[in-house]
């Protein structure tokens, strides 16, 4: 008898070309499609800055669906009440959920982040769904330690609500390190537990010499020390103060250059590296560039920067930049208390741990930075890539996908 299919809905609050979502759960799940007994639901909720137009839409849709794959785009719901917005949402995605439900009888729902995992804890209640959730980590508690949100506000506590709601009623929480499994633990979760550090496409992430080279001469930063930054600032992240410890770095070495590839405004940029001293020689500033060049970027460098500031919840965090500097043969400066990246850099000697962004943490832990500068680039690019491949390993989070899908 021909085993039946094994469906499952894919929950996100995101837009489908996210780029968080794209380089996270639908690289898993499109490897997964590939096994003719597993299909795929996606729901997303398409944002203004994300939009694909219909017809572009409509196109990627039956490729997907030859693939296993099929894709609901629904929108985002924009305006002024935080809570009105949330339940129109949530009245949409009840609508595309029973239409799946009634045609594809999906076992699971599989919610990427907190917001998205709340809905799905909803939806499973009615549609009796086992629910798992990838990527679980408190972001009420980030907001608030980085004084973006107040405790009082209403936006914090909606979001702690729903992570809280979320958390107590899943059946299956995949999460990036070992604190966050403690902290659930103690809390009493009583779902089954996983930890799966968030991972990237080894096949595309991995060191590229001519690139290297290319980038260096096209950006005149031949024979340079080069730190490099690449994501957003602000919000959970550094801003002012990694261009004070790019300052700093020049300080120590006056052959290091930056190269930050970023959408944060560049005249703001440029005024801080101005005000701190840095001169426009020393220093490139691009827009985002494709996926697929990021690599080739990431190889043009010696270093990676990680800009999180170390507040206390933030060792339950699994930043994607570490993985992917790992994954091209990049060491990494990062802050003490970081996911369980600091721990990597100490033990396997991939990195430098300092315990905040600023000059004086440069000129302590200036001789580590050097030392990795000093080190022979193709045995650490080597190591670097080891230790990644063994860390952040996208078959570790395949495999626990398929022992929640084919025994839960």
């Amino acid at each position: 008898m021909q085993k039946s299919k094994v469906s499952t809905i894919v929950f996100a609050y995101n837009s489908f070309a996210d780029p968080l979502f794209q380089n996270l759960v639908f690289q898993y799940i499109r490897e997964l499609s590939k096994d003719s007994e597993k299909e795929f639901h996606v729901v997303t909720f398409e944002q203004t800055e994300y939009l694909i137009p219909d017809n572009e839409k409509r196109v990627m849709q039956g490729h997907f669906k030859d693939n296993g794959l099929y894709w609901y785009p629904l929108d985002y719901a924009y305006g002024r009440v935080l809570l009105l917005n949330k339940f129109r949402n949530l009245v949409d995605a009840f609508r595309m959920v029973w239409k799946i439900k009634r045609k594809y009888q999906p076992r699971f729902i599989l919610s990427f982040g907190n917001v998205a995992a709340a809905f799905g804890a909803l939806l499973t209640k009615v549609f009796r769904f086992k629910s798992i959730i990838i990527q679980y980590e408190p972001h009420h508690l980030f907001l608030l330690e980085l004084n973006r949100w107040s405790k009082n506000s209403l936006k914090y506590q909606v979001l702690a609500s729903l992570e809280e709601f979320a958390r107590k009623k899943a059946d299956f929480i995949m999460t990036g390190t070992s604190h966050m499994i403690r902290d659930l633990k103690q809390k009493g979760t009583k779902a089954k537990m996983f930890r799966t550090p968030n991972a990237v496409d080894e096949n595309l992430m991995k060191f590229d010499g001519v690139e290297r080279e290319r980038i260096r001469k096209r950006l005149d930063i031949e024979g340079k020390d080069v730190f490099l930054y690449i994501g957003k600032l602000g919000e959970l992240y550094y801003e002012e103060e990694l261009v004070e410890v790019c300052a700093a770095l020049y300080n120590q070495n006056s052959n290091a250059a930056f190269l930050m590839i970023s959408g944060y405004d560049h005249g703001v940029l440029r005024s801080w590296f101005e005000k701190y001293g840095v001169p426009e020689a020393a220093y490139r500033l691009l827009n985002p560039v494709p996926h697929v060049e990021v690599p080739g970027y990431l190889s043009a460098a010696e270093m990676g920067m990680v800009a999180i500031p170390p507040t206390p919840a933030q060792k339950y965090r699994s930043p994607l930049k570490s993985a992917d500097y790992l994954y091209c043969g990049l060491p990494y400066l990062i802050c003490r208390g970081i996911s369980e990246d600091d721990e990597y850099a100490l033990n396997k000697k991939v990195g430098v741990v300092i315990e905040g962004y600023s000059e004086n943490q440069i000129k302590v832990h200036y001789t580590e930075i050097e030392d990795l500068l000093h080190t022979d680039k193709e045995r650490l690019r080597q190591r670097c890539r080891e230790v990644g491949l063994e860390y952040r390993s996208r078959e570790r989070v395949n495999k626990t996908l398929i022992e929640i899908l084919e025994q839960g």
